[in-house]
């Protein structure tokens, strides 16, 4: 399966990844995730910018 590095980085901004630790990093909610999506598009980027050096 290809991934845009769009999709590559919501993924790995909002969902879980092997065995959930009470002390790991969660991802974010839907309202986290929707509230740092608008201010990505406010800051002109994207999530791909997350990713690239």
């Amino acid at each position: 399966m290809n991934l845009t590095t769009t999709a590559q980085a919501i993924i790995l901004l909002t969902s879980y990844f092997g065995k959930q630790d009470k002390d790991a990093a969660k991802p974010l909610t839907n309202a986290e995730w929707a509230r740092f999506a608008m201010w990505l598009r406010d800051s002109k980027l994207s999530p791909a910018d997350l990713l690239d050096n």
